[in-house]
């Protein structure tokens, strides 16, 4: 069976995956143009990507970037939810002699200022 019988500490340069005509090799360079990089073979490194149509992977905190922003999303709602139904709906009882019109324009008037949310306001003639 195969084992690892030693491992090599290299100093923190960056290393660069290189697909060329000679094929796959990697490449620890102490800069991105450096003229004398150190090559490494394949069975050499370990290298783990996650969806392989990008050279070094995709990143699983790019992946989830979506995700945090339905999540905040959701909290918000969910605050203006609990806000919204946890305070007793308004009645709005017109004056004498208001007619269709007048609580309409009552009722647009006031929505306007409200804009969204959960229904609180109920009107009666």
């Amino acid at each position: 069976t195969a084992q690892v019988g030693s491992i090599q500490i290299l100093p923190t340069f960056d290393c660069f995956r290189v697909e060329d005509r000679q094929g796959l090799h990697f490449e620890q360079r102490k800069a991105l143009r450096d003229r004398d990089p150190i090559v490494f073979a394949p069975a050499e490194m370990v290298h783990w990507r996650f969806q392989r149509n990008y050279l070094y992977g995709r990143s699983l905190y790019h992946q989830s970037i979506p995700d945090w922003a339905n999540l905040k999303q959701s909290i918000m709602n969910y605050a203006r939810a609990a806000n919204d139904v946890g305070v007793n709906a308004s009645v709005h009882v017109m004056p004498d002699g208001a007619d269709s019109e007048y609580l309409e324009r009552y009722k647009s008037d006031l929505e306007d200022s409200l804009k969204s949310g959960i229904i609180t306001q109920f009107y009666s003639l």
